[in-house]
């Protein structure tokens, strides 16, 4: 990763943030080729697009923009973390790895409102957290179907891991939608 110490807040925090755009997100690759998923950038940026749709068709009370940018930050601790799946290490330590990697990635005051949106994601308490959480494994969902359909494998452990997480109803509405695809 280029990293130098003196340069541009914005082109340090680019540096950093470009290695998202080279990690794969690991739970594919139990089914599908390296080089042929999605990388965690791609995935941030989908979630992002989601919600901005999402929430101005069904939620036009939220802030859509918070909520876009909630999205794209949700995985920023990868930079640092790596992309863990689920049950590969301890959900205490994984938060506290992740939590130290938000503090190392944002640690300048200006960039402290990055900090607490991610924050805010990760507690999960706040409306607008509880449904960008919803539509990051809506999103999942929607690109277990691509993947099903390019490489002709089955995936729907993504779609039911989906169905555990989602509780809204236009949410649960479109995840069924996306089901039947």
């Amino acid at each position: 990763m280029v990293e130098r110490r003196n340069q541009n807040p914005i082109t340090d925090l680019y540096f950093k943030f470009n290695r998202l755009k080279r990690l794969e997100r690991q739970g594919w690759l139990r089914s599908i080729t390296s080089g042929e998923t999605e990388s965690v950038a791609e995935h941030s940026f989908g979630s992002a697009v989601l919600t901005l749709f999402i929430v101005s068709e069904y939620f036009p009370h939220l802030d859509a923009f918070k909520m876009a940018i909630m999205s794209l930050f949700h995985e920023t601790p990868e930079i640092y973390t790596g992309d863990p799946t689920p049950g590969q290490i301890p959900l205490a330590e994984k938060e506290r790895r992740e939590r130290k990697a938000v503090k190392r990635i944002f640690p300048l005051r200006k960039q402290k409102k990055f900090a607490a949106l991610w924050e805010e994601y990760a507690e999960g308490k706040t409306e607008e957290a509880k449904l960008v959480r919803q539509i990051q494994y809506l999103e999942m969902a929607l690109q277990a179907k691509i993947y099903e359909k390019e490489h002709h494998v089955d995936l729907s452990e993504f779609i039911e891991t989906a169905r555990e997480k989602i509780s809204e109803e236009k949410l649960v509405q479109l995840l069924e939608e996306i089901s039947r695809m």
